[in-house]
């Protein structure tokens, strides 16, 4: 276990539960009390994630989701959809009549049947 995470967990449950993450601290070897530690900073690289999960939507309706890079252009999101399997069922014997996509939200295919 990472050390340094759990210190930065008491830090963060002191206002909740003073008593015993300063009882924890003390287990630890802290040298300060919990109440006179800053808080940690925020670092937004941590939270921003290479991946989306993107919904899947056939004549508007959800029909799964996929997981890809984050900010691929329309055309590569639209080759993604149509090569993943699970979708294949939905373009069988359908015409495409328009892609519509929602940057690193959603892709919908409305669709008719070929006649």
């Amino acid at each position: 276990y990472d050390i340094q995470a759990l210190k930065t967990f008491l830090i963060l449950l002191n206002p909740f539960a003073p008593h015993i993450s300063e009882e924890l601290n003390e287990l630890m070897k802290g040298k300060a009390h919990l109440t006179n530690i800053n808080w940690p900073k925020w670092d937004e690289s941590l939270v921003d994630a290479e991946k989306i999960t993107l919904v899947v939507q056939f004549n508007g309706k959800k029909r799964g989701t996929l997981e890809i890079q984050k900010n691929l252009d329309k055309e590569k999101v639209i080759q993604e959809v149509k090569a993943d399997i699970s979708f294949d069922k939905y373009f069988f014997r359908k015409d495409i009549i328009k892609e519509i996509y929602v940057d690193n939200r959603l892709v919908n295919f409305v669709l008719k049947p070929i006649q």
